[in-house]
């Protein structure tokens, strides 16, 4: 298994995107809030009490309250959590932020500061993991990243540098792992990547290489593995996969097979096993399979085979056991199972019978042990839930079918 690298993100608007995805931002400005009509103003003053719920129908979950005026908030403002902990407190001005925004963990800790100038950004800002130790910290202008960017470990250790310039981004992109190694290097200028971008392996071991010019990746992406084997290659041109996409087992076997024409899949894709033994055979039309679908066993022998339709599964789809035995047939309906269902065990025997409705089963539905007994999931259904015993004539056409375990085209009933 391939390690995690220490990231794979582009860092444009990084610090938004890493609090974002680390479930730390959760503010009642990000909340789908519906702030209720303001209270009556003050004659004197113009302000008046609001507050935003997060539920706008029951208002059990305040997201947010303070003071506005003629619409614009104004003033001190709390900010909460659903769970009703405070999770930032700071001050409007017509609407706008500004001066020292505090954040916190619903746990009460302090999770990060900002400061804003009339709504920007400006200055510093640090984010904190819960035992206060630092997380992020990158200086703003006028709204904009403009210095160094760091991101770090709960030990400490740095995670993610990079320097910004007028929200920029400048110079070399570094990501380490927790030890301290790099997992990730790549150039930008002026927010653009340019030249070589690797990632690595825990212990050191090269894991990607790409090229890019002006932002855009050109050239054979090379993938590999730990031990250095080449895991896939994939080629861009114009910054779209265009040609032959090959992927390998560890073994260094090829895996698989698909082509691409501007970054949309097209022609035959092939799947092996690492025995050189076909595993799968499909074919796209614009990025969609379409047509005929075939996977095997590593035996050879034919495991699925049904149609795909725009992407979708459609018509009748067979399963086999490894020895060429029928396990199941089933037809769809733009990829829902729609009809008649049969499955059999390996030996010859009805496993189960039933039929589907948009995937769901419907009326009576036969599920039986390899003793032949019926098993307790067996009944009538409606929409995919069990909701009575089977009954006579149902019990009659179960022994009937078991006793004929031959294919029939039709439901019995």
């Amino acid at each position: 298994m391939v390690p995690k690298f220490a990231t794979t993100q582009a860092p444009r608007m990084f610090l938004v995107l890493h609090l974002l995805v680390s479930g730390l931002v959760f503010s009642g400005a990000l909340a789908c809030n519906d702030p209720e009509p303001p209270t009556p103003a003050d004659g004197r003053t113009g302000l008046s009490r609001q507050v935003e719920w997060y539920d706008s129908e029951t208002k059990q979950l305040k997201s947010a309250e303070g003071q506005s005026r003629y619409g614009r908030q104004e003033g001190p403002w709390k900010e909460y959590t659903p769970g009703g902990e405070v999770s930032g407190l700071g001050s409007y001005k017509a609407g706008e932020k500004i001066g020292e925004w505090l954040y916190y963990y619903p746990t009460g800790e302090m999770e990060r500061k900002e400061y804003f100038v009339d709504g920007m950004l400006e200055g510093d800002l640090e984010a904190y993991f819960q035992d206060g130790s630092i997380r992020v910290r990158i200086t703003y202008k006028a709204g904009e990243e403009n210095g160094l960017y760091e991101s770090f470990y709960g030990n400490g250790k740095p995670n993610v540098t990079i320097l910004f310039k007028e929200g920029k981004e400048q110079g070399e992109y570094k990501a380490l792992f927790s030890d301290g190694t790099v997992g990730h290097t790549f150039h930008f200028v002026d927010g653009e990547r340019v030249g070589e971008e690797r990632r690595f392996h825990r212990d050191g071991t090269l894991a990607l290489e790409l090229t890019y010019e002006a932002g855009t990746p050109v050239g054979e992406q090379v993938e590999y593995f730990a031990d250095g084997v080449v895991k896939s290659r994939i080629p861009f041109v114009d910054g779209k996969r265009h040609g032959e996409e090959l992927r390998f087992h560890p073994t260094g076997e090829k895996g698989s097979k698909i082509d691409y024409k501007e970054g949309v899949r097209i022609g035959v894709t092939l799947g092996w096993f690492p025995s050189g033994v076909e595993q799968l055979r499909g074919n796209f039309v614009d990025d969609e399979l379409h047509g005929e679908y075939k996977q095997f066993h590593s035996n050879g022998n034919l495991q699925v085979e049904g149609q795909y339709g725009k992407g979708l599964r459609t018509g009748k789809w067979h399963t086999y056991f490894d020895d060429g035995t029928l396990q199941q047939t089933r037809s769809y309906q733009q990829d829902k199972v729609f009809g008649w269902m049969q499955e059999w065990y390996q030996n010859g025997q009805r496993r189960a019978a039933g039929t589907y409705v948009a995937s769901a089963l419907v009326g009576p539905f036969f599920l039986w042990n390899e003793d032949a007994s019926l098993n307790e999931q067996s009944g009538v259904y409606k929409q995919g839930k069990r909701v009575a015993d089977l009954k006579a004539p149902a019990l009659e056409v179960a022994s009937k079918l078991y006793a004929d375990p031959k294919p029939t085209d039709k439901s019995p009933f």
